[in-house]
This record gives C-alpha cells, structure tokens and sequence, in this order.
C-alpha cells in the first residue's frame, strides 16, 4: 500500500464522510429546536 494511494482512499473517506457528520450535526438541531418549539407552544 503507497503512501498516495494511502492519502487518496483517506481524502475520498473524508468526502464521504464529512456529509454524513453534518447531516447529524444538522437532524440534532432541528430535533432540539422542534422538542423547545413543541415546549413553548404547549399551554400546561
């Protein structure tokens, strides 16, 4: 295994990869801001 070939598969690891992580990043903020939005529209 080359050091190049090494350094590609990890670049295209981290391409696919890093949407991955923001995609949660992203669904756990729009959980978190839907759970305060449901809190503050309930009257009890």
């Amino acid at each position: 295994m080359t050091l190049a070939f090494a350094l590609k598969l990890s670049l295209a690891g981290g391409l696919l990869f890093a949407p991955v992580q923001i995609g949660k990043r992203f669904a756990r903020a729009r959980r978190v801001a839907a759970c305060s939005e449901e809190v503050r529209h309930d009257p009890t």
